[in-house]
């Protein structure tokens, strides 16, 4: 994978930058950076956890993410000082 990826936003600057493991390998953990504020976070009505960036787009569990060479999104995560989390399958 890339090591940043910009997503399509509107108005706002939001992209995805991969974040390090400890042990080398190629990590799929990307830091949410975003120029807003404002994101809505909550579960579809099947259960599906997501986060909606101000501007676009919505980032899904268990869906692609095209930005991201379409790969499919296996977790989202808050994660102290670092803000939102996205890993990959």
């Amino acid at each position: 994978m890339k090591d940043r990826y910009i997503l399509r936003s509107d108005g706002v600057k939001n992209q995805l930058i991969k974040l390090p493991r400890k042990d080398g390998e190629e990590s799929k953990t990307f830091m949410v950076k975003t120029s807003s504020t404002t994101l809505r976070r909550g579960k579809w009505s099947d259960g599906s956890p997501f986060i909606d960036l101000s501007g676009g787009p919505t980032i899904t569990v268990g869906k692609p993410l095209e930005e991201a060479d379409n790969a499919v999104v296996r977790s989202i995560d808050l994660t102290p000082q670092l803000g939102y989390t996205v890993t990959f399958v």
